[in-house]
């Protein structure tokens, strides 16, 4: 196959791959912090044991199945744009059932504006 042959499959395969993501709209979707915790089996007011911030991948799965993903920066942040509708928010973790354990989160996303969340994994520490 020549190079000229292609150039119309790989401009329809960029058209697709443009539009999947066409219904996110900046301003549209879940922005908040994702923790892990507790840090330590005892906590007391003066050996406080705050959560640490989560530094890994979310990702929301939409009512069809489709998920989107995005990173957290050092601090637990993430912005994610969505298409209003209904999602389940979950860090991701490599625990294979057992802890750290995330704990997912159901969130509507309405046109126009970022829905706050705070994520949590359970690090399993009692």
């Amino acid at each position: 196959m020549s190079p000229r042959s292609l150039t119309p499959l790989v401009f329809a395969l960029l058209l697709v791959a443009c539009a999947a993501g066409g219904d996110a709209e900046p301003g549209t979707g879940v922005e908040g912090i994702v923790s892990v915790g507790p840090q330590c089996p005892v906590e007391t007011l003066d050996s406080p044991c705050p959560d640490l911030p989560y530094a890994g991948d979310v990702q929301a799965t939409a009512s069809d199945d489709t998920v989107t993903t995005v990173t957290t920066d050092a601090q637990g942040r993430f912005t994610m744009d969505l298409a209003p509708g209904s999602y389940t928010l979950s860090a991701v973790t490599e625990s294979g059932g057992g802890p750290p354990t995330p704990i997912p989160q159901i969130v509507v996303v309405e046109q126009g504006s970022y829905t706050q969340v705070t994520l949590v994994v359970d690090s399993g520490i009692r």
